[in-house]
C-alpha cells in the first residue's frame, strides 16, 4: 500500500472521527430547549409537592371539622339525653 493511500484512508478516519464527535454535540438552539424541557420537569414536580402538602393539610382540616362536629354532638346529648349517665358514658 503506498504512502498516499495510507494517509487518504489516516485522513478520511480523522474525518469521520471528527465528524462523530461533533453530532453528538448540541447546538445552542437544542441546548435552550433541553434547558426548557428540565426547568419544566422541576416546575412540575415543586407543583406536585405542593398539590401533596395542599392534600394533607385539607386532609387536616376535614378531620378538625370533624372533631368540633363530634364535640357539638356530645355536648348536645350530654345537655339533652334523659339518662345523664348513660349519655356521659356513650359519648367517651
Amino acid at each position: 500500500m503506498s504512502l498516499a493511500k495510507i494517509m487518504v484512508i489516516w485522513v478520511k478516519n480523522y474525518i469521520d472521527e471528527f465528524e462523530e464527535d461533533h453530532s453528538q454535540e448540541l447546538t445552542a438552539k437544542e441546548l435552550m430547549e433541553l434547558r426548557c424541557v428540565s426547568q419544566q420537569e422541576v416546575v412540575e414536580e415543586s407543583l406536585l409537592e405542593v398539590d401533596e402538602v395542599t392534600a394533607k393539610q385539607q386532609t387536616s382540616g376535614v378531620i378538625r371539622d370533624m372533631l368540633k362536629a363530634w364535640e357539638i354532638i356530645t355536648s348536645y346529648i350530654e345537655k339533652h339525653h334523659p339518662d345523664k349517665p348513660m349519655a356521659m358514658r356513650a359519648t367517651i
